[in-house]
């Protein structure tokens, strides 16, 4: 299973964007944890998974864009992000419309 690794970037509050490309096939587990500074996430068309508490606890997240191959995403992936303003979402199983908690702040 390719993936971009296992919590590489756990606990990193200097972060910003996060660009995941199109040959990338799963977000693993905790991989963007408690990610403060993260802003942005872009997340390619090969991505299939997103792993449970991927990007939990990244406050300070305002946009998100998944591709189109996303099929699963995992407890609580998003959970703890309050800034969340955008999301565009290129295809969206209806079993994915449970996990994404809408927010007063979203557009």
């Amino acid at each position: 299973k390719k993936s971009t690794g296992y919590s590489p970037f756990y606990h990193n509050t200097t972060l910003r964007t996060v660009l995941i490309t199109d040959y990338e096939t799963a977000i693993l587990e905790n991989e963007f944890y408690l990610c403060t500074g993260l802003k942005t996430v872009q997340i390619g068309n090969g991505v299939k998974t997103i792993g449970n508490w991927a990007f939990s606890g990244c406050q300070s997240l305002e946009y998100w864009s998944f591709g189109s191959g996303l099929t699963t995403i995992g407890q609580e992936a998003f959970s703890d992000c309050e800034n969340v303003t955008k999301i565009y979402l290129k295809f969206l199983h209806a079993k994915q419309r449970k996990f994404l908690v809408t927010s007063n702040n979203m557009q």
